[in-house]
Order: structure tokens, then sequence, then C-alpha cells
């Protein structure tokens, strides 16, 4: 949009989350949050939420819990960008589908960031089945902009 980013606005679109990993605090978190556990951000409370800020807020889809797992996350992202917003996304890619990717690909990220499965000794993080592996290479494909790759330990050698 032509003006300087100010800030950053952290959206996370489930409590609760399914990948487990490691190193994210999904007990304490979903217990701070008994009344509202395993609740979806809904796409009304969202545009609210845009309605309320500046354009010039990057809008992170992050958060302690994959945005996926909320099914109206492609359609908020979709709607932020609409708007102007700037937009960064961390994702396992968990919850997305294929047809989510068609519909994302060509948005100019700020940043899109896709955590592997890694820790190959732990069972617990984002999954590494041929099913999901075809998203990741998907995505990895689909020359999304700014798209990285992160791990925790080493990569699992099937990923």
């Amino acid at each position: 949009m032509g003006h300087k980013l100010i800030g950053t606005m952290e959206i996370t679109t489930v409590i609760g989350c399914k990948n487990m990993c490691i190193y994210c605090p999904q007990s304490t978190l979903v217990k701070r949050y008994k009344e509202v556990e395993k609740a979806k951000m809904s796409y009304d409370d969202f545009t609210t939420c845009l309605y309320n800020i500046t354009s010039n807020i990057r809008i992170d889809f992050s958060g302690m819990a994959e945005p996926w797992l909320n099914p109206d996350c492609t359609k908020m992202l979709l709607y932020a960008h609409q708007k102007g917003f700037k937009i960064t996304v961390y994702t396992t890619a968990v919850g997305m589908s294929f047809r989510d990717i068609e519909l994302i690909k060509d948005i100019p990220y700020e940043g899109f960031i896709i955590h592997l499965a890694g820790i190959a000794d732990k069972n617990v993080g984002p999954p590494s089945d041929p099913a999901h592996l075809d998203k990741i290479h998907k995505l990895s494909t689909s020359k999304i902009k700014n798209i990285s790759f992160l791990s925790l330990g080493n990569v699992q050698p099937n990923v």
C-alpha cells in the first residue's frame, strides 16, 4: 500500500493444536483457555479485528497452533490480502488442502514459513506421512513469494 509498517497483529485461529510439537506449550495454553478449549476464531470475529486496525499493521497467521486447523483460515487470509494488509504465515500445512494452496499461492507474502517434521526420534510435531509430504511438495513448487522452511533438529529422512 505504500506506507511503512508499524507493527504486527498475530492471529491465532484456534486454541488447541493436534501437532503437539515438543517446543509448544499446548497443555499450558489449553489449561489457560479451558472455557474455549479447541475453539476456533470465527470469520466474523476476524473481519472485526481487521476493521479495527490500520493496514500498516502486518497480519501474522501464527500463534501457538496450526492456522489451518481452522477451516476458515484460507478465507481469512484472502480477506486480509483483499483489504491490503501485508501477510506472514507460519504453518505446518496440517489442515491445509490442495485447493487452499491454489487459492493462496499468488499472495505477495512478507514471509511464508513452513515448519517441517524434525527430531526423528520424537513422535510429535508435524506429520511426515506421504499425503502430508505431497502437500509440502506442492507448496514448495508453487512459487509462493518469500517461502522458507524450518525444522527443529534434523529433518526426518523421508522429508
